[in-house]
């Protein structure tokens, strides 16, 4: 009897503390930059003009309720590399769409937390973000707001899924 008390006692200890660890990140400040000149792909930065400005808009709806005015993490995204893939280079594997950046993540609290990650997101992943009819995709096009969006929900929602 004494040792199923102290079982459950260590159960409700360690789903307290699991609760304490599942808590989500406060977040002092979102910055993201993408230095369009130095990105290879003309093509692709010609259609995202806005990605810093958009990118970081994406991921602060996503967290208002985590954003705090002292203490918390600072998120700095540079986006280094775009690539658009035409259908056919998609659809044969010659080339795929990708978006690439350096995403940092600091608390400026205690400046030994810190996390440093290289955040890759392709046109599959972005295809969940895509409209869709009766539960099927709709066909997009690289020149469509669709796809600019769904890529830009698709790099956002893995930042802030890294946050939780």
């Amino acid at each position: 009897m004494t040792r199923i008390a102290i079982l459950t006692g260590m159960m409700t200890s360690a789903i307290a503390l699991g609760g304490a660890a599942l808590a989500e990140t406060e977040i002092r400040s979102v910055e993201v930059t993408a230095d369009l000149d130095a990105i290879g792909n003309e093509r692709a930065a010609q259609y995202w003009t806005d990605i810093a400005d958009d990118l970081e808009t994406a991921i602060v709806s996503r967290i208002t309720d985590q954003i705090v005015e002292t203490g918390g993490a600072s998120i700095s995204v540079d986006i280094n590399e775009l690539s658009l893939a035409s259908a056919f280079q998609e659809n044969f594997g010659i080339e795929d769409t990708t978006l690439v950046g350096q995403v940092s993540i600091l608390n400026l609290q205690d400046q030994s937390e810190r996390e440093f990650y290289e955040l890759t997101v392709s046109y599959d992943q972005a295809l969940n973000f895509f409209p869709t009819t009766d539960g099927a995709v709709v066909t997009v096009s690289m020149s469509d707001k669709e796809y600019y969006n769904g890529m830009i929900e698709a790099f956002a929602e893995n930042i802030v899924a890294k946050l939780q």
